[in-house]
């Protein structure tokens, strides 16, 4: 989990400077335990709970679940990638079968694959655990490897291989997305690193995407609290995006919600 590792290097930088005061990360192995939850509805799913809904009514009990964020090739061009189907493998508890589709300006390609979990951990923080024992929970992250084969009678068809990190929580023994902290700045969750490989040329191009941020976008992402696209980039797949998300309210701006929110997928 990014946030928990980061602030374990605080920690022992705070540790070697002598404040006896320092909060201590520790993590925990659920590699054998995480075989018995189902992981499906972390990367595939119409909602997710809303894990800090207070007594407040006005605080939704569910989000929407996220569409990834994602670019192909050194140059940012947008690429979207959504999940059709995703099913625990019956005889390896740590494979899950997937199907669904990319996009790539206007061509769409179907896929199908697996996601694999190499590692999980239980993250422990004396900082968060006060307020999460209140509310009985448990978080930790699992990193994923990926491989993902898009139909080879496509035109440009290819396969994608890379490695994910998932951030969960157990909330009441149920496997939850982990959205605890979504209102940060800087909020990101499925982080995928990898590559693209064409079936025809051989050649590859770096495919990044992630919820709400991309991993490794330095340059693309000028964003604080949020994902903003440089205006280098907005000619690259970006412009409708931005329209949508970024820009003044307009008349305008209600055309580009229309087409950025189409199920194209469908």
């Amino acid at each position: 989990m990014k946030i928990f590792r980061w602030l374990i290097v605080v920690s022992l930088l705070t540790f070697k400077a002598g404040d006896s005061s320092c909060q201590i990360v520790k993590t925990e192995d659920f590699y054998d335990s995480i075989k018995y939850y189902d992981l499906s509805k972390l990367w595939c799913a119409d909602s997710m709970l809303n894990l800090d809904c207070s007594s407040n009514s006005s605080d939704p009990k569910y989000f929407t679940f996220p569409e990834p964020l994602g670019f192909i090739g050194d140059n940012f061009q947008r690429f979207e990638i959504h999940l059709l189907s995703i099913k625990k493998n019956k005889n390896n508890p740590y494979i899950y079968n997937v199907t669904g589709k990319t996009r790539v300006k206007a061509n769409v390609s179907r896929f199908s694959g697996t996601i694999t979990i190499d590692t999980a951990e239980i993250v422990f923080d004396t900082i968060i655990m006060s307020a999460l024992d209140a509310q009985k929970m448990k978080r930790g992250y699992a990193i994923c490897h990926i491989a993902y084969y898009e139909d080879k009678r496509a035109s440009a068809g290819g396969c994608l291989r890379g490695t994910m990190e998932t951030d969960w929580c157990i909330y009441a023994g149920q496997m939850c997305y982990d959205n605890y902290e979504l209102v940060a700045d800087g909020y990101s969750n499925n982080q995928f690193t990898g590559k693209w490989k064409s079936y025809k040329s051989g050649a590859t191009k770096k495919c990044n995407w992630g919820d709400f941020r991309i991993p490794e976008s330095i340059g693309l992402d000028v964003g604080t609290g949020e994902f903003i696209v440089s205006e280098k980039y907005l000619k690259n797949g970006w412009q409708n995006y931005m329209d949508t998300y970024i820009y003044s309210d307009s008349i305008k701006q209600k055309k580009e919600m229309e087409i950025e929110n189409k199920k194209w997928w469908k």
